[in-house]
């Protein structure tokens, strides 16, 4: 099989928009970057900054057929050796094990060709050339606008596969949105707050722990394992940096609006055809829990589960109804 050489190689480029930078991912070998010669020994490659990507070049040591030869010292050409290899070899047929052999029916042309083949000895010459380079652009936003999503790329706890990457760190950002909604309730926080000094004034508050679990208001430990956080698993996640926003804002509107609706179920008196929207809400969430607990007979637990789900997502609606009233 002869060799090939390549046409154009392929690196990764990293725009970071703060500062304003770029970082070139080079693969191991020779590469011509702003005017000098750059040797990559590492296996795995380097990271390097560059100020002008428009000129790297790749060094390419093409190793190429230049003739053969016998051993009597003649010379046949590439083309002169493949217009006979291929002449040879046309009086047999491919082998179906083995795509790079051939086989022959009379046993004189297959002595022909393996006595051709070994004859004549292929010479080689290295070319040394300058590659074009394709780039494969990535774009790191350093600022993300979110003091609760980093970018991996600016630390020192990523790998090579997740430099692009971005963390939000969920606890921090709870305990944020928690502490916020209950200031824009008027509450006090007190530490040594407690499910009975909470139940009628407007107070919250936790122990030393950070977890969501610890979280006192309204008469009770106001979130249960439902909640993400509550026992301080899945603090930090990874993931693109529009995945950490989404998840960002869902766990926004989650703890929002379950701090909102228990505010009015205590303090308002939000009316729904002149019901009080915090006593059905109150009511439904008791219905939702005594369900829980019912063991349906055969035949009966699809139509158990069906109800439930629809009081569970009238409870929802509730919810977000409250939450955007306050």
């Amino acid at each position: 099989m002869k060799p090939s050489c390549k046409t154009k190689e392929i690196v990764t480029v990293v725009k970071v928009d703060t500062p304003d930078i770029t970082i070139v991912k080079l693969p191991r070998g020779v590469w011509f970057v702003d005017g000098k010669e750059f040797d990559v020994q590492e296996w795995a490659g380097v990271e390097v900054l560059v100020k002008n990507v428009s000129e790297i070049k790749a060094r390419q040591e093409c190793t190429k057929i230049s003739h053969y030869e016998n051993s009597q010292g003649k010379v046949l050409t590439v083309d002169e050796w493949d217009a006979e290899n291929k002449r040879l070899s046309s009086k047999g047929y491919p082998d179906d094990y083995s795509p790079y052999n051939t086989l022959f029916i009379e046993l004189e042309d297959e002595f022909e060709y393996r006595k051709f083949r070994k004859e004549w000895n292929a010479k080689y010459t290295t070319q040394v050339t300058w590659l074009d380079v394709e780039l494969q652009w990535s774009f790191v936003k350093i600022e993300t606008g979110n003091p609760f999503i980093t970018s991996l790329f600016c630390t020192t706890e990523f790998t090579k596969d997740d430099s692009l990457l971005y963390i939000y760190n969920r606890l921090d950002a709870i305990n944020f949105i928690i502490s916020e909604c209950f200031e824009s309730l008027n509450f006090t926080f007190k530490e040594d707050a407690s499910p009975a000094s909470s139940s009628k004034e407007k107070v919250w508050g936790r122990n030393s722990l950070r977890s969501t679990g610890n979280v006192v208001a309204f008469g009770t430990y106001l979130f249960d394992r439902s909640f993400p956080c509550h026992d301080s698993v899945g603090v930090i996640q990874r993931g693109t940096l529009d995945q950490c926003q989404a998840l960002y804002e869902k766990d926004k509107r989650m703890y929002e609006n379950h701090i909102k609706s228990r505010y009015a179920m205590m303090f308002d008196d939000k009316e729904i055809s002149k019901v009080s929207a915090g006593k059905i809400l109150n009511k439904l969430e008791r219905i939702s829990s005594s369900l829980s607990n019912v063991q349906a007979k055969t035949g009966s637990y699809s139509i158990l589960q069906n109800q439930t789900k629809e009081l569970r997502e009238l409870i929802k609606d509730i919810k977000g109804f409250l939450a955007d009233e306050l």
